[in-house]
């Protein structure tokens, strides 16, 4: 299986493109060898880059803090010895790797809006601090500050737009298919802003947020996922490799 920056493998399977930044795009194609194998290849590119920003607020004010990346948690966690504060993340990933470093978390189903929803019926104590990046899909803030929940940001990380590597190009040209995973909005706006594909195009998005990126024109299936959370990108993908198998099968010569 090749993940290396010049596109090899057979040209009967599909290959896998994944462009999460790159600790993550790791974790993800290790996730998916020990589940899946050689069904197809996988090769990574990321398309964002994550650089980690200086927090400069006083941590000690807020009661509750907000997370909607494992980069938030990781940058809290680097700022401060504090662990007791009242901690809601967006989804599994980010719940598991808050507790794993102390945090008191509140887990939410995998969207910024769901995690808004949650804390507004919740209504925790106050003020609330929300630790994002650079870009977001959802103004958390401002939703929750016009429900009376007093609530601060600070963006700790910026999300920077990366080329995508000289193998993922080619590979883009190769006529072969490609199943493209998409955890976030703006990495679906940046690859659909600057790039094509020649063969099939296969996109699974995260969520319904991330699928409203995705060029009507662009994809040749268009699946999301029934809960924002990895395994359930896992689950998408098995299925849609299931599926595939199934029509090549029906449409073999006998």
């Amino acid at each position: 299986m090749s993940n290396n920056a010049t596109y090899q493998g057979t040209q009967d399977r599909p290959c896998l493109l994944i462009t999460r930044p790159a600790a993550a795009a790791d974790a993800f194609a290790q996730i998916l060898n020990e589940r899946l194998g050689l069904r197809f290849d996988i090769h990574k590119s990321p398309i964002l880059t994550i650089s980690y920003l200086p927090f400069t607020g006083e941590i000690d004010l807020y009661s509750t803090v907000i997370f909607t990346s494992i980069h938030a948690v990781k940058a809290l966690a680097e700022a401060t010895e504090r662990r007791d504060l009242i901690c809601y993340a967006v989804g599994g990933s980010t719940s598991a790797f808050a507790r794993s470093l102390g945090f008191d978390v509140r887990e939410g189903n995998g969207t910024a809006e769901a995690l808004t929803t949650q804390i507004l019926q919740d209504r925790p104590r106050t003020p609330c601090l929300y630790l994002r990046g650079e870009h977001i899909a959802q103004d958390i803030t401002n939703k929750l500050n016009s429900a009376g929940i007093e609530t601060d940001e600070s963006i700790i990380y910026k999300q920077t737009e990366t080329p995508l590597q000289s193998g993922a190009l080619a590979l883009l040209s190769s006529g072969r298919t490609i199943i493209l995973p998409l955890f976030s909005a703006r990495s679906a706006q940046l690859f659909f802003r600057s790039y094509s594909v020649t063969g099939p195009l296969d996109v699974i998005a995260l969520s319904e947020n991330i699928a409203a990126e995705v060029p009507g024109n662009r994809a040749r299936k268009l699946r999301i996922c029934k809960r924002a959370t990895g395994e359930a990108m896992v689950s998408e993908i098995v299925n849609l490799l299931n599926d595939t198998n199934q029509l090549e099968g029906r449409h073999s010569p006998k």
